[in-house]
């Protein structure tokens, strides 16, 4: 948060039900670009240069801004700031079955999400 790297998902879950007691969103955009259609990096030896057919391989850039209104329960929601929230996805090698994979996994993972609230 606000610059500080959040080593792992519970992490990002602790500041959230710790800092942010109550919050509205509303998304006013969201686009979404693929940044490379035949994504191999972290790909698992075993998997085939094919593998996991059309379109699982790509990575996908993804930006959602809106306005967001933040507070707590006792002192209700304060007023409406603007942000954005920029996401890259990458395929997660472990939905792609085979050895040691999950069919059932999701298809993409975040590998980088950058959330920003305008002041």
């Amino acid at each position: 948060m606000n610059g500080t790297p959040i080593s792992s998902p519970s992490a990002l879950q602790d500041i959230f039900t710790k800092q942010v007691g109550r919050c509205q969103y509303d998304v006013q955009s969201y686009d979404v670009h693929v940044t490379n259609k035949d994504y191999r990096i972290g790909r698992p030896e075993g998997l085939s240069e094919k593998g996991g057919g059309e379109g699982r391989r790509l990575s996908l850039l993804v930006t959602v801004s809106g306005v967001a209104k933040f507070g707590t329960e006792e002192s209700g929601l304060g007023e409406a700031r603007a942000f954005s929230d920029v996401v890259f996805l990458v395929p997660n090698w472990s939905s792609f079955g085979g050895k040691g994979g999950n069919i059932k996994a999701r298809k993409w993972v975040i590998q980088n999400q950058t959330f920003r609230v305008v002041v």
